[in-house]
């Protein structure tokens, strides 16, 4: 509602092409890793040798992230793939995407340690002070996507920093040595074997959730995509959020449960999960096939309201078998057959495009 409110649709949609590009680039590139990492966590013993990991995480994901997405930048800024955006929006899009991946492997080990808590702050924090601070730049300055890429780099980089303070006072377990216990290069080799099929699932879902943003630039215009996009992001909101709860608290349980080769409770678990996520879709498209008009005049802004109403129910049908497939997902990280995944993105991938 903020972001509707207060950007008209064109420069939403520019926007939003922007931040999908960073969502593809954390999707095929960083992701994978931070799946890795969860499920890995869950094969060790002792929280010493588990705060190890954790550590080598951070350090590890921070040079990979930012050594390699600053090669693409440079390629992508050297190609003039995106001739209309000035190099300052590309440098404030490469520290908005480091930012963001670093406040995703915090929720990622936040996560596989159970500490829900901690997630929901870091997810509330962003979801709700990003655009507050854009709609307070925009309202009282403008609407030049460079300043509103700033605004979110500003916004992301406090919400990190408090981060950072809270853990240093809060570390409970003493670091091991990373050399003292074989946190080698060697010993990095299964996270390869198990994130590469990860990067193609990236790409995929890449495809299906978001480059039809692009495809209606090419073919209509940013007006079009923004108004697809809030249409998009209101309707694919309530259903991810919904089952997210469920995976967030999911992920530890199924992911100790595989490690100890209690096949039995991992299954009635993810059954479990299946059931409730069928019941929350069934509720959830129901309700926006009959308030869809109550939805469009409370959560969207005036000038995108008429465009984006129509789009809710199909929108919503979709997102709605997403979130069920997302138990089968669970228990594919859970016994590391990742390739499974990729296969199920790839044939969802290519009946999307056509």
């Amino acid at each position: 509602r903020f972001f509707t409110e207060f950007l008209s649709p064109d420069v939403f949609g520019e926007y939003k092409l922007l931040i999908a590009g960073i969502s593809l680039l954390s999707g095929v590139m960083v992701r994978p890793f931070f799946q890795y990492a969860m499920r890995r966590y869950h094969d060790i013993d002792g929280e010493g040798l588990r705060s190890s990991l954790v550590h080598l995480g951070r350090r590890a994901t921070t040079a990979y992230i930012i050594g390699s997405s600053l090669v693409v930048f440079i390629i992508l800024l050297a190609l003039d793939v995106f001739p209309s955006i000035t190099w300052i929006s590309f440098l404030l899009l490469f520290s908005i995407f480091v930012l963001i991946n670093k406040l995703d492997y915090e929720i990622s080990i936040a996560t596989t340690r159970n500490q829900q808590f901690k997630v929901g702050v870091i997810r509330v924090a962003i979801s709700w002070c990003v655009p507050i601070g854009i709609v307070i730049f925009v309202a009282n300055s403008s609407s030049e996507i460079s300043g509103i890429l700033f605004v979110q780099l500003i916004t992301l980089l406090l919400i990190y920093s408090g981060l950072v303070l809270v853990r240093s006072r809060n570390d409970a377990y003493p670091i091991v040595s990373v050399r003292e216990n074989n946190w080698d290069a060697e010993s990095l080799k299964p996270a390869f074997s198990f994130a590469w099929p990860l990067m193609l699932v990236g790409l995929f879902s890449w495809i299906l959730h978001e480059s039809d943003r692009f495809i209606l630039s090419l073919m209509h215009s940013d007006y079009v995509v923004g108004i697809y996009s809030s249409a998009y992001g209101l309707m694919a909101a309530p259903f991810y959020m919904a089952v997210t709860m469920m995976v967030q608290y999911l992920y530890p349980v199924v992911f100790s449960a595989a490690a100890s080769a209690d096949k039995v409770r991992e299954l009635k678990i993810l059954k479990g999960m299946l059931v409730i996520s069928c019941g929350v879709v069934l509720l959830g498209v129901l309700l926006i096939f009959l308030f869809s008009n109550q939805v469009a005049y409370i959560a969207l802004g005036e000038s995108f309201r008429v465009d984006a109403e129509p789009l809710f129910i199909w929108i919503a049908i979709g997102n709605g078998f997403y979130a069920i497939a997302m138990s089968f997902d669970l228990s594919a990280y859970a016994d590391k057959k990742t390739s499974h995944i990729m296969l199920a993105y790839l044939i969802s991938s290519v009946v999307n495009i056509v």
